[in-house]
């Protein structure tokens, strides 16, 4: 089913262009060579032969065009995973705009107090219901906010913790085995996000899935632009059920970048945005993907004006 996924999400990505029927059939098997590596080097890493994963994608040659993106955020991930936190910023670098970030002039203007985060956000959550916060994939010390945040919230009342990447059984499985185990989620080879995990089973937090499920794509039967807003509609749908059906719950909720955002950019409406206009609830979004070094790690954007 992975490998099937993978396969066509990765095809909608060619486009045709003036090739010959020798570059044609080039192309094909380079592309066909490529995916298979990719699905080996997803079977190793769900092993735990972290290593042997990057060097499987590092070792695809020719790498298609259609592939260095995904390939790049594959070695970030893993990267990171590994602890080699600069270089899983490099490998993002390589595929994102070199563009120096620009701080907004009415950001500029305005007069900064610094204060603890967690006790803000624990302040302006105190009447919410639901707490968004986002990550770089490749940052893990966003996960390690978020576990920090995670117990400051459940003494508020917080009860439940929902993340990227679990699926239905992950609830069921961790508290079976007594700790996370690979398979559980899609990031649970990340040691910080193992430790979020474990967190929020030491706390007595429900571990909740939000994830679009195979049954619920409409692949093969669309495309991967269109399949990429489905899935922002259906994750929305899957919470908003769990906290239709468990009514005194209150939710931290874990996404990857831009998920939870609740405006409308370009007229795109990410999981957020669906969220709010199922349920009706007005969550708290809070974002530590601006102002980081996601990009660049000498770019240090706001912080430089908080000396």
């Amino acid at each position: 089913m992975k490998r099937s996924l993978i396969v066509v999400c990765l095809a909608t990505l060619l486009v045709p262009g003036e090739v010959s029927a020798q570059d044609s059939e080039e192309d094909a098997a380079a592309m066909q060579a490529g995916m298979e590596a990719l699905q080996l080097a997803l079977n190793q890493m769900n092993e735990g032969r972290y290593l042997e994963s990057l060097e499987t994608v590092n070792a695809i040659d020719p790498l298609p065009p259609a592939l260095a993106r995904i390939a790049a955020q594959w070695v970030g991930n893993v990267r990171a995973f590994v602890g080699d936190y600069d270089g899983a910023i490099e490998a993002y670098n390589s595929y994102r705009s070199q563009e120096a970030d620009e701080v907004p002039e009415d950001v500029l203007s305005e007069s900064f107090v610094v204060r603890d985060a967690i006790e803000v956000i624990r302040e302006a959550a105190h009447d919410r219901r639901v707490v968004m916060i986002n990550e770089a994939h490749n940052v893990p010390r966003h996960r390690a906010f978020t576990t920090l945040l995670m117990k400051a919230l459940a003494e508020d009342g917080f009860t439940a913790f929902a993340a990227e990447g679990f699926h239905p059984e992950t609830d069921f499985r961790v508290r079976t085995n007594g700790y996370p185990q690979h398979g559980d989620s899609s990031y649970i080879q990340d040691p910080f996000f193992a430790g979020m995990v474990r967190e929020a089973v030491r706390l007595g937090m429900e571990l909740v899935w939000y994830e679009q499920q195979p049954e619920q794509t409409c692949l093969p039967d669309c495309t991967h632009r269109e399949r990429a807003a489905e899935r922002e509609r259906v994750q929305a749908e899957n919470l908003a059920n769990f906290l239709e059906q468990n009514p005194n719950a209150r939710v931290l909720v874990h996404v990857g970048y831009g998920h939870h955002v609740e405006s409308r950019p370009y007229g795109y409406t990410y999981m957020g945005g669906h969220f709010s206009d199922i349920t009706g609830i007005d969550p708290l979004t809070v974002s530590q993907t601006l102002g980081t070094p996601r990009v660049n790690p000498d770019r240090r954007l706001l912080l430089q004006y908080l000396d």
